[in-house]
């Protein structure tokens, strides 16, 4: 009763909110009082509760613009939004008066005032306006972050709030299409010292993630929104494929698309966010089983044209090898784990898409004609696969090992492509990597505050997950930047410290080294030898995946692979741990996969022929010679995989017929 009397004076007959929320000489200390003793008490009332929120509602603009200001109480506004938010009865009147879409509507606004837009230069707009000016929207996408974090996870399914909260996929949608394919890259643009940060520019990407989590968290609670996007993206992609395909001929189309994306002669952005949010939906309704079956056929059974024009992209932003400074600083900036991980993981999701749905040649050359876009002057997709890796351009190891980074990983990110037992654990245990291999690169804790707010699944963990083996998991991770190296050694997850362990390597070829420097020396203070991630059923839509993994031309690619770099002297008697590292681990995962799933004769017998004397190794085997270099191998790393690929090698003798 006296909160319901004091619920009206306040709102029914008083302007003391008008002075509270927009008086900006009032004492801080008061404002911090009022908050939580006069504001925050009115949201418990039966009867009055909504006067807070209607009061919200009605002056949106001028609480987000003191949202946007220098100002040193911005955090009780943000904390009046949090409570009002995490009732679903409030957060439903919000809904229901197109809250999300005004958001969108609002961040939208202020952007393009700056200047930002669909393939405009991040940092030319930085240098106009001022970093701190932007600064002050990517406060506010953190606010937003914060603010949706319960509504995100449990909205009320009624049908009124499904029917308003229908209504912001499409919103979302025409968001990132707004600001889509933004900082287009050439491979010679550079950095000069007076320019905007690569850093100044990465906050700006981070504002991106921290509007799209939310809304897709709250997108995929329900069914008919997850699959009315997809559905929608999905005819957007089909008509564009269509316009650019035209007139030609299944296979020309096909090369048109393989090729369609030129790093050498046409600019190109890393930062698709139409592309990464349509994957983000696909795989947040395919792990949910929420994929309506006429979309489930419409992208596992139909064309392979429409697969390639939607992934057509995926690549571009592992070319990093061939981009300035500049553009390799981007992108790595990009793949740091801890960064972005919600916009940069679709990437892999895509792979796995391609892998699964392509045959295993197109998706090769589909990666060949864009790691080695040269080789588009001498060669076309129509030629064997053979006489296109034998070209000049192949030679460099260093990028044929970035399609190794990209195939390992692939088939070692499972939460999409595999049915987990427990689908949320293993996302904690992978954003326990995520965090381990930053703190462990950068050595600042700052990160891990960072990385536990993007992952778009950990957020959202069920009451029923098993925490209990999730919380052993954190206690085994270090909570101090400067712990003793043995100390260290011992707490870290083994699966953190394995070279099998993919976050590894999703970084630049500079922080790549780093890794490999950190890994040797836990190898050099003993710690146990290298294991493979577990190996788990595919799910049925992602059989294909084995297919590719076992085909001819993948066990040729490998071969080819392994002989440009084995010829070379110079890094097999440096004992390098670059391709040589990563063929280990490929053809490790096959001999496992063969092991632990079931495989048809055509493949096992392939096999053995590729693990049996080859031709390219003069009728010599892959495991002869590399058994006969064991005793040379001075880098305990490299004779660590090396032994667990002899350990793992009696799997693929041909006269084994019970594994």
């Amino acid at each position: 009763m006296f909160i319901d009397l004091l619920a009206d004076v306040v709102f029914k007959e008083s302007s003391f909110p008008k002075k509270y929320f927009f008086n900006r000489s009032l004492w801080k200390d008061i404002r911090v009082l009022m908050t939580a003793r006069i504001f925050m008490t009115t949201l418990y009332s039966q009867n009055r509760a909504l006067n807070l929120v209607e009061f919200f509602f009605n002056n949106l603009n001028r609480i987000f613009g003191e949202l946007l200001m220098e100002s040193n109480w911005k955090r009780n506004i943000v904390i009046l939004f949090i409570q009002i938010c995490g009732s679903k009865s409030q957060f439903q009147y919000l809904c229901t008066n197109g809250f999300l879409c005004w958001i969108l509507d609002f961040v939208s606004c202020h952007l393009k005032k700056f200047g930002f837009g669909k393939c405009k230069d991040i940092s030319t707009v930085l240098k106009k306006v001022g970093v701190r000016k932007i600064g002050q929207v990517v406060d506010l996408s953190s606010y937003l972050r914060k603010i949706f974090y319960f509504p995100s996870r449990c909205i009320d399914d009624s049908i009124q709030v499904r029917s308003d909260i229908q209504k912001a996929p499409m919103r979302l949608w025409q968001f990132v299409t707004d600001f889509d394919d933004m900082e287009p890259l050439t491979l010679k643009k550079t950095y000069k010292e007076d320019e905007i940060t690569l850093k100044d520019i990465s906050c700006v990407i981070r504002l991106f993630q921290n509007i799209l989590v939310p809304y897709v968290r709250m997108i995929r609670q329900f069914d008919e929104s997850g699959n009315q996007i997809i559905k929608e993206l999905v005819q957007v992609f089909k008509s564009d494929m269509e316009r650019v395909t035209a007139n030609l001929a299944s296979e020309q189309a096909i090369e048109k698309l393989l090729t369609q994306s030129d790093i050498e002669n046409k600019p190109f952005s890393v930062f698709n966010l139409s592309q990464r949010l349509f994957f983000l939906l696909l795989t947040e309704c395919v792990v949910q089983r929420k994929l309506s079956n006429e979309l489930k056929k419409r992208i596992f059974d139909d064309h392979v044209r429409d697969h390639l024009f939607v992934l057509r992209n995926v690549v571009q932003s592992w070319s990093h090898n061939r981009l300035s400074n500049y553009g390799s600083g981007l992108a790595s900036i990009y793949h740091t784990p801890a960064f972005a991980p919600s916009l940069f993981l679709p990437d892999f999701n895509a792979i796995q898409f391609l892998i699964t749905c392509l045959t295993p040649e197109h998706f090769l050359k589909y990666l060949l004609f864009n790691v080695f876009p040269s080789i588009r002057q001498k060669t076309t997709v129509s030629e064997p696969f053979s006489s296109i890796l034998s070209l000049p351009e192949s030679e460099d190891t260093l990028v044929l090992q970035h399609i190794f980074i990209l195939i390992y990983n692939a088939f070692t990110e499972l939460r999409l492509i595999c049915d987990l037992d427990d689908q949320k654990l293993y996302m904690v245990q992978l954003h326990k990597t995520k965090r381990v291999t930053s703190v462990k690169k950068t050595g600042n804790t700052g990160l891990r505050s960072k990385s536990q707010s993007d992952c778009l699944t950990v957020k959202s963990l069920a009451h029923h997950s098993n925490l209990s083996t999730a919380d052993r998991i954190s206690s085994s991770t270090p909570r101090s930047s400067k712990p003793a190296e043995n100390e260290q050694t011992r707490t870290l997850s083994l699966q953190n410290l394995n070279p099998g362990s993919p976050f590894n390597y999703l970084n630049s070829i500079e922080k790549t080294k780093e890794d490999f420097e950190t890994l040797l020396t836990y190898h050099r203070n003993g710690v146990p030898n290298f294991v493979l991630p577990d190996i788990v059923e595919l799910r049925d839509q992602f059989k294909g995946m084995d297919d590719f993994l076992f085909s001819q031309t993948f066990f040729d690619f490998i071969m080819e692979s392994f002989v440009k770099w084995y010829k070379n002297s110079e890094l097999w008697k440096k004992d390098s741990p670059d391709l040589f590292l990563f063929i280990l681990l490929v053809v490790c995962l096959i001999l496992r996969v063969s092991e632990s799933r079931r495989i048809s004769d055509s493949q096992r017998e392939r096999m053995v022929d590729f693990l049996g004397p080859h031709p390219r190794l003069e009728n010599r085997s892959l495991f002869d010679i590399i058994k006969n270099e064991r005793p040379n191998s001075a880098n305990p790393l490299v004779a660590s995989m090396i032994d667990r690929f002899i350990n793992l090698s009696k799997i693929g003798q041909r006269n084994l017929t019970n594994i």
